[in-house]
């Protein structure tokens, strides 16, 4: 599909039974916000997946750019029209009350563009290899929110979790750096039966081991999360975790 958007429509209008969508997403469906109004499916939580969707500006290592705020007035891109980052980027922005030259350049125009000094900052909600290659030819910064801007996210957009992470694992010459976090779901449409989704999320949770094997961040992946996502849960999925000690509040099980 055209990214985790369009997942959210796609299931919304009925086509598709799973998908993967970001909690500002689901949220927006069961709340009936653009584009989401009229006629159309909920969809529930099943299981939160790793790593979290961090939304994170890259800046090149020389930069004195050091916090969200000193983006103020740069050259900052946020990807295109539509997108994720984008959306995150009018949030976090409106927040913090800076306002940015912004660009809507593709991940590899975007890189390219940093590595020229064509751009102050290169803001993403994914770890992409562009972004990777600039950090192995030169190092990158990830910026980081002062505590003012962390009360201001906190007051002014609390759909956002703020999370502390090492980005030296992903990007050469990155530190930590605490960044607006949402969560990414795989999430099932309100009448998928219980009882699938149930044996979905046990089978899930009892191949963790070889869902590593495939994909790393897997190994991380703990029945707990869920309680992290802010978002109601499928009473399938909810029914497993009651099985195993996590305990779903019942305002946030689906129905």
């Amino acid at each position: 599909t055209q990214g985790f958007v369009d997942n959210a429509k796609r299931l919304f209008a009925g086509r598709g039974d799973l998908g993967i969508v970001p909690s500002l997403e689901v949220l927006a469906i069961l709340q009936g916000k653009e584009p989401f109004t009229g006629e159309g499916k909920k969809v529930y939580a099943v299981v939160p997946l790793l790593p979290p969707t961090f939304f994170h500006c890259l800046v090149r290592p020389d930069s004195p750019i050091e916090t969200y705020s000193d983006l103020d007035g740069r050259r900052v891109n946020v990807l295109t029209g539509g997108s994720l980052t984008e959306k995150l980027s009018r949030m976090v922005f409106a927040a913090l009350g800076i306002r940015p030259q912004v660009t809507h350049l593709k991940h590899d125009e975007a890189a390219a563009a940093l590595l020229r000094g064509e751009i102050d900052a290169a803001c993403t909600t994914t770890i992409a290899a562009p972004y990777r290659q600039v950090a192995e030819r030169m190092g990158v910064k990830v910026i980081t929110l002062s505590p003012d801007e962390e009360r201001l996210i906190r007051d002014r957009a609390r759909e956002f979790a703020i999370l502390e992470e090492d980005f030296g694992k992903y990007y050469k010459g990155a530190g930590r750096a605490k960044v607006p976090t949402v969560w990414t779901l795989l999430v099932a449409r309100e009448d998928l039966p219980s009882e699938f989704v149930y044996r979905l999320t046990k089978a899930i949770f009892e191949n963790v081991d070889e869902l590593a094997r495939i994909y790393p961040p897997a190994k991380d992946l703990k029945p707990e999360l869920i309680l992290m996502v802010g978002v109601p849960v499928h009473p399938g999925a909810a029914k497993y975790y009651g099985e195993v000690g996590v305990r779903i509040p019942s305002e946030l099980v689906g129905g």
